[in-house]
Parts: C-alpha cells; structure tokens; sequence
C-alpha cells in the first residue's frame, strides 16, 4: 500500500482528482498539511441511517462502557488504569481484538473482577440497549480517530461520551454539554473527566438532555449534499457540516 501510494504521488494522479471528500475537518487539514495533493479537499462527516428513540424516563445503569476493537492503540489499558482510581462505578467492556487476553490478564491481576465486566462481542439490540444504559461511553483511543460512529450513535442514545484528543473524536464531542475530553493516555486526565460526568445525578442528566438534542447527517441530507458536490455546485467548500 506503502509503494502504491508513492507512485500515485510521484505520477501527479492525485491532483487530476477533482474533490476529495473526508469525513472529518481533522482528515481534510491532515491531507492539505501533507502536499499529497492540490486538488480541493472538504469535509463531509458521515450519516446515521435513522434516529434511535430513547424514553427520556429511561433509567441509566451504574456502569460506564467502552465498546470497540480492543487493540493496543485504542487505548483500553489506560482506561483500566483510570477504573483503579475511580471505584464509584463498574466499567463493561464490548468487543474482542488482540489484547483481549492480556486485558483480562490485568483484571485479575489488579482484582478488579468485580468492577469489569467483559461482554464479548455485541451487535443489534443487544448493542444498544447497554450503550442507552450506559452512564457515559468511554473513547480512550491513542492513534488517529476520523469520524468514529461510536461516538455519534452513543450521543443519539442520550449517553455522554469521554473521548481523547485524537484525530477527529474532540469535533463531535462539546465539553461540558454532550461530554468531555482528554489528553490520550493520560490516566489523570481521564480520571477526572469521567468524575466530571457522574459527578451528581443532575449534572449526568443534563449531558443527556443535550445529546438528545445533537443533530447529525441523515441519509436524506447526505444525499442532498453529496448530489450537489458531484454536480459540481459552486461553494461546495460550505457543505462542511
């Protein structure tokens, strides 16, 4: 892929492409700082097919969760570190990936049995209903996020999300109303943010009143927009959303 790219960049065939389309503002200013190519370059973030509807009655279990790869650069470790220092609640985790022995392993290790719950693989329903649960979602990654659906779904639910500074994670996420942020790999950093969510019981509900009111890209106003860049519309760079 490595030698691909290349040839592509020494031919000149990335700047006979006439728009290139990133889903992150993050991705859009990573590709113009590169001088890969000269072409136009705007943002576009993705769509969700369909709104989930969550009762605003809807009780929130004592749990925070982190679904996703568990792979070293995601940065689960940091968080199991960060669950130590903060015992008020129990952390579930969706997923496999390569760690996922070595996760355990520490689990253990650490005695935190009784705290982290290991749920394997979850789609559907079952996805759902323990994202909706969730006291807030965790987003610990430490490499280059684009535009993580994990984070837009979890804040269509209702549930908070604390999210490290990486890639494009920090521009769907408002500290302080639909979550909070902190420096990748920071245990400290992410021990206090998640104490900032949960810290009262009227603080966790008006995150959660905010994220019902997030909007995001729908497949109807994703069409609209995209039908208009590639009917070469003028101000194409506006569509930003």
């Amino acid at each position: 892929m490595y030698i691909e790219s290349e040839f592509n960049k020494l031919s000149g065939l990335y700047n006979k492409i006439n728009l290139f389309i990133t889903p992150s503002e993050f991705y859009k200013n990573k590709m113009m700082e590169s001088d890969l190519t000269k072409s136009k370059v705007i943002c576009l973030r993705n769509f969700l097919p369909e709104k989930a509807v969550v009762s605003e009655n809807m009780e929130r279990k004592h749990y925070y969760l982190y679904f996703g790869r568990l792979s070293e650069e995601k940065g689960v470790m940091t968080l199991l570190k960060a669950v130590q220092k903060v015992p008020e609640v129990q952390l579930e985790i969706a997923g496999t990936g390569p760690i996922e022995e070595i996760l355990q392993d520490y689990v253990h290790e650490m005695q935190l049995q009784e705290r982290v719950h290991f749920n394997g693989f979850l789609s559907g329903k079952a996805l759902t209903d323990i994202i909706a649960g969730a006291k807030c979602i965790v987003l610990p990654s430490e490499w280059y996020e684009n535009c993580p659906y994990s984070v837009m779904e979890s804040v269509l639910l209702g549930t908070p999300v604390v999210g490290s500074k990486m890639g494009g994670i920090p521009e769907l996420i408002e500290p302080g109303k639909t979550g909070e942020l902190f420096e990748a790999g920071n245990v400290e950093e992410l021990m206090k943010a998640i104490k900032k969510v949960l810290q009262t019981q009227d603080v966790l509900e008006r995150y959660t009143k905010n994220c019902s009111q997030v909007k995001y890209e729908t497949t109807e106003s994703y069409y609209i927009k995209l039908m208009k860049i590639y009917r070469g519309e003028k101000n194409v760079e506006q569509i930003s959303s």
